[in-house]
């Protein structure tokens, strides 16, 4: 039994009940929703740059063999 107990107090000291879990999960949510937002971000942007990169090939394309 002894030894049961000193196990409960470090048991304690690792996972304490009585935290507010909610809290926690709000501010992990909010992290994930930040990065969400940023690779989201990234993303809009590449597929801009993209676009514009095709267009000038295209319009490059296009000069060159009417107006070469």
């Amino acid at each position: 039994m002894r030894y049961n107990n000193r196990m409960k107090d470090i048991f304690d000291k690792m996972y304490n009940p009585d935290e507010d879990y909610g809290e926690r999960l709000a501010i992990e949510l909010r992290k994930v929703a930040k990065a969400a937002r940023i690779a989201t971000r990234l993303f809009i942007l590449g597929v801009l740059l993209l676009i514009t990169s095709y267009s000038l090939i295209v319009s490059a394309c296009i000069k060159y063999l009417f107006f070469h």
